[in-house]
């Protein structure tokens, strides 16, 4: 994993649906560039599914609300659990989102990119320590590049469409890097 966070050090990736959402799915908003709608001392909504631990490969979507201990900016966002349990995100679920929840209206603040070290107990599973500490890139560093790629895309789809490989645009400039590159960098 460490080859592939050399390339993609933030864990944020933009998808284009084919089709629009249902009526009865609600997105949420993202963070506006440097104004991160959530502060330390503030409690954040985690979400995604368990690849690790008994939870490991439930199909229903889990939440669990973390504590925000620090906004570093442009850095990461920290939390925890906000009552010191083993609970949280855990390995593997990288790219999950953090969620701020003001009047009612949901916002994307953070994208997981990864958790403390240590966190193993004795038979070597992770996140097993009680109020570990998670870290999340925070999508307002990173709305201005957000905003200028979804633009270039709208306005010249041919411009993001890959040839035979995957592309990605990191911090506004496109490298390509063929599927086998890719692969070698996930192990």
């Amino acid at each position: 994993m460490r080859g592939l966070t050399a390339i993609l050090p933030t864990n944020i990736a933009i998808i284009k649906l084919k089709q629009p959402l249902p009526k009865e799915v609600i997105p949420a908003t993202i963070d506006e560039y440097r104004r991160p709608s959530i502060t330390g001392g503030s409690i954040a909504l985690a979400a995604g599914w368990p690849v690790t631990g008994d939870r490991a490969g439930e199909t229903d979507l889990k939440k669990v609300p973390l504590a925000v201990t620090d906004v570093e900016w442009p850095g990461f966002i920290t939390v925890t659990s906000p009552h010191g349990r083993m609970e949280g995100v855990c390995q593997g679920e990288s790219g999950g989102p953090l969620l701020s929840i003001t009047n009612g209206k949901r916002s994307v603040v953070g994208v997981l990119s990864g958790i403390q070290q240590g966190t193993n107990d004795h038979t070597g599973e992770p996140c097993m320590m009680a109020g570990y500490d998670m870290y999340y890139t925070p999508i307002a560093a990173y709305r201005d590049w957000i905003d200028a790629v979804v633009d270039l895309c709208s306005n010249d789809p041919d411009a993001c469409r890959g040839k035979r490989e995957s592309s990605f645009f990191l911090s506004g400039k496109q490298t390509t890097t063929a599927p086998r590159q890719m692969a070698s960098y996930a192990q």
